[in-house]
């Protein structure tokens, strides 16, 4: 892609439709964990290891379990009378051109956004976290 831009779209951007950051949800679901691990995935989240402590909670809960309240959390579709153009993720379309997008959004507001303006939107690659059949 000559001259153009690969938006990296980071999950901030969805807070403003309801979606929680990602720090929330994982002190959410920190809470559903076995009372032996919390201690630990709480020093993660603090220590801002994302990462480390997503995988350390989905093995704790079970893939399944934990890929179902991503679903249940992140699966909502906004209304379609939402305005997305009027938030920052509505400069995504001007941007990308049809071309990749890097996200860590487990959302749908991508997808929903190009479909609204009627845009081509290239390929989604989403955050390094491994859902299993989301």
């Amino acid at each position: 892609m000559r001259g153009g831009v690969v938006p990296f779209v980071g999950a901030g951007l969805s807070v403003p439709f309801g979606y929680p950051a990602w720090i929330g949800f994982l002190k959410d679901v920190v809470e559903k964990c076995s009372e032996r691990n919390r201690p630990e995935f709480r020093r993660l989240v603090e220590a801002r290891k994302y990462g480390e402590a997503a995988e350390g909670i989905k093995r704790d809960l079970t893939p399944q379990r934990f890929n179902k309240i991503i679903r249940e959390t992140y699966g909502e579709v906004v209304s379609e009378k939402v305005d997305l153009g009027g938030q920052a993720i509505g400069l995504v379309p001007k941007l990308a051109h049809g071309g990749p997008i890097f996200t860590t959004n487990l959302d749908g507001l991508i997808e929903q956004l190009f479909h609204a303006q009627g845009k081509d939107l290239g390929p989604v690659f989403r955050g390094s976290i491994q859902l299993e059949s989301l």
